[in-house]
């Protein structure tokens, strides 16, 4: 409850929308197929999500978040590995969907990151 997790295994959907230290939060997730951590930090012109693989498989096609109250987002890049990724955005509110072109599969030492950028 205090992340705000939302899983699909059979849709590749997660999300994530911490209510506990949203600023500067790390919690643990389990799925299906595997387990790892969620890394969220932002602040006045930034949000980055990390979402790591620590055992097991997690594939992703839909990566849902919500933003800070009252932010215009400028940009969104999301990676894999270091490598971006293609997707696209969809925005309700302050929550925020993005689907990847191509469902990933993370593996044990992978990792999801998503950055966005805000207009000041």
């Amino acid at each position: 409850a205090c992340q705000g997790f939302v899983y699909e295994g059979p849709k590749a959907r997660i999300g994530f929308a911490p209510v506990w230290k949203p600023d500067d939060h790390v919690s643990f997730f389990t799925t299906a197929e595997g387990w790892g951590l969620f890394r969220q930090r932002r602040d006045v012109e930034i949000q980055v999500m990390e979402l790591s693989v620590e055992w097991g498989r997690l594939p992703v096609r839909v990566f849902e978040f919500e933003l800070p109250k009252g932010r215009r987002v400028q940009s969104v890049v999301a990676s894999v590995g270091g490598e971006v990724v293609s997707m696209t955005a969809s925005f309700s509110d302050d929550r925020v969907s993005l689907t990847l072109e191509e469902e990933v599969v993370l593996t044990a030492g992978n990792k999801m990151a998503v950055e966005v950028s805000f207009n000041l």
